[in-house]
């Protein structure tokens, strides 16, 4: 869900699912030999809320706020937060 062609603020949501096949998760320290791994989390769910306003002529900025939250799906030990503005700019 996103903004609409009105002019005005307008309040949004997002629902984020991530999957991570990666399954190299190893350093290797070269002057010790020594090898530390863990698990990984492969798939991760994330909510974010924002608000934000969009020009109804598209010569005025949009912009918005907005804030958020990852988590992982497996273990639940991977999470993230996060809170971001943006900005655009007709040329």
């Amino acid at each position: 869900m996103s903004f609409n062609d009105c002019s005005g603020f307008h309040g949004f949501f997002e629902v984020d699912m991530i999957g991570d096949f990666d399954t190299e998760n190893r350093v290797r320290y070269v002057d010790t030999d020594v090898a530390l791994e863990s698990e990984t989390e492969s798939y991760f769910l994330g909510f974010s809320a924002g608000i934000g306003r969009k020009s109804r002529n598209g010569k005025a900025p949009d912009y918005y706020l907005k804030g958020g939250a990852l988590y992982g799906l497996e273990g639940g030990d991977s999470f993230e937060y996060e809170l971001s503005a943006g900005l655009r700019v007709p040329l």
